[in-house]
């Protein structure tokens, strides 16, 4: 038995688009992304200014809201609290490297996953592919992602390029409106869509702050685009909006995050301030003499992590066809 899904009263729906249809346009995708992250490292000028692959660790705690899309108007979902450990490591070999984090966020809708893959330091960055698992304990789903990701690093000045594509397929849970009848389609109502994401940032270190030192205060900034692509684009409706944030070290191997977040025009958001530690051979000193800035533990490790996919309560304008 296949799904297929349909969204009335929407100008594009992709109504013919199975599940396998999906997952086969995903891949092209993935691949695509993959095929313009590897060309970008021939093309970039090599700069001695990137921190070498190193033994590292990082625990971190954040507390924040969160809302995800319901309804491609945005509506039919609550945003509530949320709250997130987090383990990250880096083992290296040479240039290269291997990431792997560990994740738990609590609240309305608990979730855990891992994201691990290799990365590589070419001098004036880093490059990497990582695989993200998420497990979702309100409807007991499962979903997985691939992330190519590249950092570059200009002197006080890190750029960030994401690109996040699900391999997962759509799970759709039928909720119980009186006897069950398999043959009914009105008592299939719940759907999870896990979306991609592009998101591109730029983090800026003012060179000396009084009372934090030199390169100990970050700034950053972006956009992210949601849901842009594939075959579930014209379902969810593609988001648009800033990314942020304000993070400072005010002692040494701390960091202390005031606040990190994304909006976008689907009403989407995520809004967390936290705090980590770093762990790793370069770090165990409490002297400002001896010890890494804010800006060079950054250069360390990249920044990837589980995303939140969209949970969706269908309408009654929504219908999952079977055939």
């Amino acid at each position: 038995m296949a799904i297929r899904l349909c969204q009335t009263g929407y100008r594009n729906c992709r109504g013919n688009a199975t599940v396998e249809e999906i997952k086969e346009e995903s891949m092209k995708i993935t691949v695509g992304a993959l095929i313009v992250v590897i060309s970008l490292i021939f093309v970039l000028p090599p700069k001695a200014i990137s921190a070498n692959l190193e033994w590292l660790g990082i625990v971190s705690g954040f507390g924040g809201a969160e809302k995800e899309t319901g309804q491609p108007n945005g509506s039919k979902t609550q945003a509530g609290g949320r709250g997130t450990v987090q383990a990250l490591g880096v083992i290296p070999f040479g240039p290269f490297g291997v990431q792997g984090s560990f994740q738990y966020t609590g609240g309305s809708g608990s979730r855990f996953g891992t994201t691990f893959g290799p990365l590589y330091d070419f001098t004036a960055g880093k490059v990497g592919l990582f695989a993200t698992y998420q497990h979702r304990t309100q409807r007991d789903t499962n979903f997985w992602w691939l992330e190519p990701a590249l950092d570059w690093y200009l002197g006080q000045m890190n750029l960030s390029l994401r690109y996040l594509q699900p391999v997962s397929d759509i799970q759709v849970t039928r909720k119980k409106l009186g006897p069950v009848d398999p043959f009914d389609i009105q008592q299939i109502k719940q759907v999870d869509i896990p979306v991609n994401r592009l998101q591109g940032t730029a983090s800026y270190f003012p060179p000396d702050i009084l009372q934090l030192g030199k390169d100990n205060l970050e700034l950053t900034f972006g956009v992210q685009v949601n849901s842009f692509v594939g075959p579930t684009r014209n379902i969810k409706g593609a988001g648009v909006g800033p990314v942020f944030g304000i993070a400072m070290q005010p002692m040494q191997n701390v960091e202390f995050t005031l606040i990190r977040g994304t909006v976008d025009n689907r009403s989407r958001f995520d809004f967390q301030s936290g705090i980590r530690i770093f762990l790793g051979k370069s770090t165990p000193s409490l002297s400002p003499a001896t010890s890494p800035s804010l800006k060079e533990l950054r250069r360390k490790y990249m920044e990837a992590s589980p995303n939140p996919v969209s949970g969706y309560t269908a309408p009654s304008s929504f219908r999952p066809r079977l055939r």
